[in-house]
């Protein structure tokens, strides 16, 4: 699947990347970074509201995404909907273990599946983000099981 955007930028990366001499996938990164700034200053400046803050940055943070890995996105989506499914429909005094097995579960399939198709060398795809969501989407299980407990029981004696 294309992303039609992103095919179009790509003429503009791939000649980015050949007239400095760099790899494309670290001129998408530096121009995902750069784009932080001007899209953080709209975002506190002109975007009011609650929900529309959070359109925002799932919108921005999407097509992000979707520039910087490209087809490869679709694995954060994956990870966020069955973890979230796997918190609504497992009770919530189990679901932080369940939800963290699954995140590193697919963490280590998608570090092997890399490694055996790119063993040794270097390139930039959807691990370096999955990641960091690995650590997010398990805390997040957690913290919603803590908010459960009562405050006896999470404090040390």
């Amino acid at each position: 699947m294309t992303i039609p955007f992103v095919d179009q930028l790509d003429s503009v990366v791939g000649g980015l990347a050949s007239s400095i001499g760099k790899p494309e996938d670290q001129i998408r990164l530096m121009l995902c970074l750069y784009m932080g700034y001007p899209l953080g200053s709209i975002l506190n400046l002109f975007v009011r509201g609650t929900t529309a803050r959070h359109l925002f940055s799932f919108i921005t943070g999407f097509l992000l995404q979707a520039f910087m890995y490209r087809e490869q996105f679709f694995h954060t989506l994956l990870m966020t909907f069955i973890t979230y499914a796997m918190m609504i429909a497992l009770p919530r005094h189990k679901q932080a273990r369940f939800v963290f097995i699954f995140v590193m579960a697919y963490l280590s399939f998608q570090h092997i599946y890399r490694m055996y198709k790119n063993f040794g060398g270097y390139d930039m795809d959807i691990t370096t983000f999955t990641m960091v969501l690995t650590a997010k989407l398990s805390a997040l299980a957690y913290c919603y099981k803590d908010g459960a407990e009562k405050d006896e029981k999470l404090l040390p004696e």
